[in-house]
């Protein structure tokens, strides 16, 4: 699996550029313009899709009686809106209902004053969770999923959140800003014939229900060509 220096020497290699490239860190001239390329277009990649598979993430936590709020996951992007439960593999898991932060201000704020049993979750615009009603007890634990934001190449031995067999994706699109950098139109055509091509891939891949879509459009295209 290539890490983020593996990354950029395969960039370095490719372009033919001039110097030896053996760390990431504190580069300077070409060679960090080489780094930043690959590392631009490892977070440009990533920001295309707020759904992609390889940003996905479970999160779960434990409530605590008297306490509403609580910590967000780490890198929290979005969530899944529909994915909160409460005592998941046992007899009594219900559903928590999500409810927007906004709703929960004009709506239920004044509703759910004292504790009780957990039936709502909403985030709040500062990344923290809040519960409704106040949990009436310690211990039980509500999961839920989650997209990831995009988590950007600073180090060495730091691997892309893109799965490794796209992984030229990202040298593909690194080249395509190089070439923009150096005005090289050889390098910006070759860049994104392999750019594109692999990004169409990497959907097919990585996005939820795409390759069924494609399906579908592709099956009322050739009813229409029958017809």
């Amino acid at each position: 699996m290539p890490t983020n220096l593996q990354l950029c020497a395969r960039l370095h290699q490719d372009l033919r550029i001039g110097g030896s490239l053996s760390t990431v860190v504190s580069q300077v001239g070409m060679l960090k313009r080489t780094v930043d390329s690959i590392s631009k277009a490892n977070r440009s990649i990533q920001r295309r899709k707020t759904n992609w598979k390889f940003l996905w993430n479970s999160w779960e936590l434990t409530t605590v009686a008297g306490t509403s709020i609580y910590a967000g996951p780490t890198g929290l992007g979005s969530f899944d809106e529909t994915s909160f439960w409460k005592g998941v593999g046992t007899t009594d898991a219900q559903k928590v209902t999500f409810i927007k932060y906004k709703d929960f201000r004009e709506v239920h704020r004044q509703a759910y004053i004292t504790s009780d049993e957990v039936q709502f979750i909403t985030l709040q615009p500062d990344g923290r969770v809040k519960l409704l009603p106040t949990p009436v007890s310690s211990g039980e634990i509500i999961t839920g999923e989650y997209w990831r934001k995009p988590v950007d190449l600073t180090s060495d031995a730091q691997i892309s959140l893109i799965p490794e067999q796209f992984h030229d994706i990202i040298i593909a699109r690194a080249k395509v800003y190089m070439a923009e950098m150096k005005s090289n139109n050889g390098w910006y055509q070759a860049g994104m014939v392999e750019f594109d091509d692999i990004y169409a891939q990497l959907k097919a891949h990585s996005l939820p229900g795409y390759e069924d879509d494609n399906k579908s459009e592709s099956s009322i295209s050739r009813v229409i060509e029958v017809i």
